[in-house]
């Protein structure tokens, strides 16, 4: 018996970046994460 697949990530501030959302949409993972402050627009 295997580990299921990731469906969602939840992480913190410091995961969110440019580059990482997209590396997970591409693996049908869906991305929690909250915006940094100093982010220009929030992603919701």
């Amino acid at each position: 018996m295997g580990v299921p697949r990731a469906r969602a990530l939840i992480a913190g501030r410091g995961d969110d970046s440019n580059a990482f959302r997209p590396a997970l949409a591409g693996r049908g993972i869906e991305a929690c994460i909250p915006s940094k402050k100093n982010r220009k627009q929030p992603i919701p």
